[in-house]
């Protein structure tokens, strides 16, 4: 009867230590702290107003991982890798009435949806433009 025991409590926390670190993944945000606005340029008659988004990881990056941009609250479409190092990446394209100050002003996270980025993963403008600094 113990050792019953002993395996159905074993296999319980084998079960909550494999599914609650798997969890505990899904549950990862990286908040865009300004990185890139620099790189945001005034658009040239033709341009498509965009910005382009990219999450490096901040380590060794975990395969599969992907997650969704949110931008004041709204999901602006999921994120997925690029490239051997893991980076993931995201054009969002706008109106003509979205400024400079607006992206300056706005909150913007991405939520890790499978996989995990380590503790050093930054969120970033890589480029982009707007129709409007004002």
């Amino acid at each position: 009867m113990k050792g019953r025991l002993a395996g159905l409590t074993m296999g319980a926390v084998i079960f909550v230590t494999l599914f609650g670190a798997t969890a505990a993944h899904a549950d990862q945000t990286v908040t865009w702290e300004g990185n890139g606005l620099d790189s945001i340029t005034r658009c040239q008659q033709g341009d498509t107003p965009h910005l382009h988004w990219v999450l490096t990881p901040g380590e060794m990056p975990v395969e599969g991982t992907t997650a969704e941009l949110f931008i004041n609250g709204k999901d602006a479409g999921q994120m997925t890798p690029v490239g051997a190092q893991g980076a993931l990446q995201l054009t969002i394209t706008f109106g003509t009435n979205i400024t400079l100050e607006m992206v300056e002003n706005a909150t913007v996270y991405a939520s890790i949806t499978s996989g995990s980025v380590g503790d050093n993963a930054v969120l970033t403008i890589s480029d982009g433009c707007v129709c409007s600094y004002g």
